[in-house]
């Protein structure tokens, strides 16, 4: 599986976030589409780092 880190700017911004005055976003999606957004770029980079180390570990186990 392979994990993407996308920086989104002004309508590809969650509406929520956009609300609290957020102009831009990081959006975490993995192989499966799921889709993670946060304005918070460590978050994100956690995040990320998660998802990658659990799909090494099933590849491997």
């Amino acid at each position: 599986m392979s994990v993407h880190v996308i920086k989104v700017h002004g309508s590809d911004v969650p509406e929520a976030l956009r609300e609290s005055g957020v102009t831009q976003a990081f959006c975490v999606e993995d192989d499966a589409g799921q889709r993670v957004y946060s304005d918070n770029d460590l978050e994100v980079t956690r995040l990320a780092a998660s998802l990658a180390e659990q799909e090494e570990k099933a590849q491997q186990g």
